[in-house]
C-alpha cells in the first residue's frame, strides 16, 4: 500500500506541508528536533499511558539543557524558576489521540516535558521524558 502524501493545509498566506509530528512515548519524545513558527504540527500520543507535552523555554541552548537536567532529577522548582517562557502543546491526550496545531511562540531553545505521574509517584520527566527542541522563525 502506498504511503499517504503529506496533508496540504493554508497557513499565513502560505501553503504549508505536515511532514513531521512530535509524538510522546514511555518515557521519551519523538519528531523533529526543530519546529519552525507558521508550521502546522501534529502531536500524538503513541504510548499506552496518558500523557501531555508542554514546554518551557530556556534562555539559551544551555539553560535549556539545564532545565532538562533539573526536570530528570525532580527538581521542578529550579527549572521553573530558569525557565523564560511556558506553554502547553497539549494537556492530556489518552494512547492513540493526537491534535495539531500551528507553531506561534518565542524563537529559542525549548524543553518539552509530561508531568504525568507513574503508579508509584514518580513523574514522567524523572523518567525520561525531557527533550530540548529548538524553535525558529
Amino acid at each position: 500500500m502506498p504511503a499517504e502524501p503529506p496533508i496540504r493545509v493554508l497557513v499565513a498566506d502560505s501553503q504549508k506541508l505536515i511532514r513531521e509530528g512530535v509524538s510522546s512515548i514511555e518515557f521519551g519524545f519523538r519528531g523533529p528536533g526543530t519546529l519552525h513558527n507558521g508550521e502546522l504540527v501534529r502531536f500524538a500520543n503513541h504510548g499506552f499511558l496518558v500523557h501531555m507535552i508542554v514546554a518551557g523555554r530556556g534562555a539559551n541552548r544551555a539553560g535549556a539543557t539545564k532545565i532538562a537536567k533539573l526536570l530528570k532529577a525532580g527538581k521542578d522548582g529550579a527549572a521553573q524558576r530558569l525557565a523564560t517562557g511556558f506553554t502547553t502543546f497539549f494537556n492530556i491526550l489518552t494512547h492513540g489521540a493526537s491534535q495539531q496545531q500551528v507553531i506561534h511562540l518565542r524563537p529559542g531553545y525549548w524543553v518539552l516535558a509530561c508531568f504525568q505521574s507513574t503508579q508509584d509517584g514518580q513523574e514522567h520527566t524523572q523518567l525520561g521524558m525531557e527533550r530540548v527542541i529548538h524553535i525558529t522563525n
